[in-house]
């Protein structure tokens, strides 16, 4: 699994990290690693943290999760705050950057 992710992060990034590079260069100072070599990172080292998801109960509690990520950083102050999130959408506000089918998620 972890090089399956690896091949998969590895084209990603240089695919992200080039078109940045084109065309907002202002955002490779969010990649910096303070490091020489490489001075910038797509993704953060390690091989993720993959895991089955076998119940809808499951599957809440990790998107519940990932919806606190923004609050645990202190990047917003309610998880419904943050409008790079589903989250955003999840607590009834609809001018998100985020996409979401909730119809979906209820047929859990």
């Amino acid at each position: 699994m972890s090089e399956i992710l690896k091949s998969i992060k590895h084209s990603s990034s240089s695919r992200i990290m080039s078109k940045i590079r084109k065309n907002n260069p202002g955002l490779l100072a969010l990649t910096e690693t303070g490091l020489k070599s490489p001075g910038n990172k797509f993704w953060q080292d390690g091989g993720g943290y993959d895991r089955n998801i076998w119940t809808p109960d499951a599957i809440y509690a990790e998107i519940e999760y990932i919806h606190n990520n923004p609050v645990r950083k202190g990047l917003a102050e309610n998880q419904g705050d943050w409008e790079w999130s589903s989250a955003h959408i999840c607590s009834g506000k609809e001018d998100g950057i985020i996409k979401l089918d909730l119809e979906v998620l209820k047929g859990l």
